[in-house]
């Protein structure tokens, strides 16, 4: 089958995001950290700027729908974000057109490359529902064929580590001369956010912030958190600022009764991988992206 072979159609035509959602809730059946698309859940989407109806595309053959491709195009990068291709089974034909239909469009919006997935997937989806693909690539899955096939380069990226809620979080004392106050964040959909600021003598010197996914079920059946993102400021590092930070979520989540937490982290961060693995995180799934130059 050649790409001639599919009708490719838009999610503007909102009659078509039954088909859309179906493709992709099968897609992500099964997947660890996986939420159901809901209602609720693209309705959502209609309030987010970022959202682009006339980026997301739907392969039918014989009036079926075959994959999906959820894109999102920022002019001001140079970028065509793809945020989840879902594939029926049998589907990576539907799959491979419609990465060729996302390359053309960004040929003619004179855009750089196309890369996926993007950390602002979460904001479409909750968490890391990202299907399996950018955790656990492999041949066997039809949508990380179709990339390949489609010429995009695979680069790992980072690595999702977990810590097992169920045992006591252990709080070590807050470093001298610093003060540790709770951070002010915006409500988000489907999670509850939250986070701590450092200061000394009144100057920022470290931030934690971290979500609660209530709706969110991960591998040990309970709902899930997530930390993310920690930073110190140079000066500052080494006094263990991140570490109190982190431990100080945890306890949190395990409070709200998160089973599970997550944290991501770039794979050649060596430093900040021993420092989440003596907090109690394991290493759990690697973090990929592809990406393709135009």
């Amino acid at each position: 089958m050649n790409s001639s072979s599919f009708e490719i159609k838009t999610l503007e035509d909102a009659q078509l995001l039954t088909d859309a959602v179906g493709v992709i809730n099968a897609y992500l059946e099964g997947w660890p950290y996986a939420r159901r698309i809901d209602q609720a859940l693209t309705d959502h989407w209609r309030t987010m700027l970022s959202f682009q109806p006339e980026h997301i595309w739907i392969a039918y053959h014989n009036g079926i729908a075959q994959a999906v491709l959820h894109g999102e195009v920022v002019p001001a990068q140079g970028i065509l974000r793809i945020h989840l291709l879902a594939v029926r089974p049998g589907g990576m034909a539907a799959a491979i057109a419609l990465l060729q239909h996302a390359d053309e469009t960004a040929q003619a919006l004179k855009l750089n490359r196309l890369i996926g997935p993007h950390w602002a997937t979460a904001m479409f989806y909750g968490g890391y529902v990202l299907g399996n693909e950018p955790y656990h690539p492999h041949f066997a899955v039809e949508a990380t064929e179709a990339f390949v096939r489609a010429g995009f380069h695979i680069t790992l990226f980072g690595v999702l580590m977990a810590c097992d809620l169920s045992r006591e979080v252990v709080l070590d004392e807050t470093p001298t001369g610093y003060e540790i106050v709770a951070a002010p964040l915006r409500e988000e959909f489907g999670a509850q956010p939250f986070g701590f600021l450092a200061f000394q003598h009144g100057v920022r010197a470290a931030h934690c912030y971290a979500r609660w996914y209530p709706n969110l079920i991960g591998v040990a059946g309970g709902s899930v958190g997530q930390i993310g993102n920690v930073t110190t400021e140079e000066a500052h590092r080494g006094k263990g600022l991140a570490r109190v930070m982190v431990q100080m979520c945890l306890q949190q989540l395990r409070e709200w009764g998160a089973a599970e937490a997550l944290i991501a982290t770039r794979f050649c961060n060596a430093p900040a991988l021993r420092a989440y693995e003596r907090a109690g995180f394991e290493r759990r799934h690697n973090i990929n992206e592809w990406t393709k130059k135009i």
